[in-house]
């Protein structure tokens, strides 16, 4: 067998005195789901970090402008506390929003063999599609109060309110993906 002679070899994947030339079928799938998770968590991890950094450099400029200006300073509590809100709010449309949109893209543009790049506008679609039954359901519990006119706007804000973070979630998400498609075309187009 050639793949005997092959300088990149597989320890203990040896089948009938040959070596084979990548791992086995189940350990392909272990490390393609180990992946998934890793790149999510730090699409999640980054998507909820980035903001509470935001809120730091502001507090400080505000407390900056407070101290030249000679303007009231505020309390001790709004640096923490806005610190803890934001974490807050950025896990739960993390959580609730951000990765089913983009975990079930990615997951319906590899079924359907799309390219890496299709994802985004499907990724628009299936966020406000997730919002819409969200709000929704908000505006059909009675107890919660909403009107119609208050359903749309909450929803409209909410969806541009998290254009960002899902550009950005997407973005860190499938950078990797994206960079290894593009790496095997270069390499396609370099043999040419």
């Amino acid at each position: 067998c050639d793949a005997v002679n092959r300088s990149n070899r597989w320890v203990g994947l040896e089948t009938d005195n040959c070596i084979r030339s990548g791992p086995h079928p189940w350990v392909r799938k272990f490390l393609r789901g180990g992946g998934f998770v890793i790149r999510h968590g730090i699409a999640s991890v980054v998507t909820i970090v980035i903001p509470c950094v935001l809120w730091v450099v502001v507090y400080f400029v505000a407390l900056l402008w407070a101290i030249i200006w000679n303007e009231p300073v505020g309390g001790p509590l709004a640096l923490p506390f806005g610190f803890l809100a934001l974490a807050v709010i950025m896990s739960i449309v993390v959580v609730t929003t951000l990765f089913p949109t983009v975990a079930l893209t990615e997951w319906i543009g590899k079924k359907r063999g799309w390219p890496i790049l299709a994802q985004i506008p499907i990724s628009i679609v299936m966020m406000a599609v997730l919002l819409t039954l969200f709000y929704g359901g908000l505006l059909l519990w009675e107890g919660f109060g909403m009107t119609h006119v208050s359903w749309i706007t909450t929803c409209l804000e909410h969806f541009l309110f998290s254009l960002i973070p899902l550009g950005m979630y997407w973005w860190i998400a499938q950078s990797g993906p994206l960079l290894l498609s593009g790496w095997r075309w270069l390499k396609r187009r370099a043999k040419i």
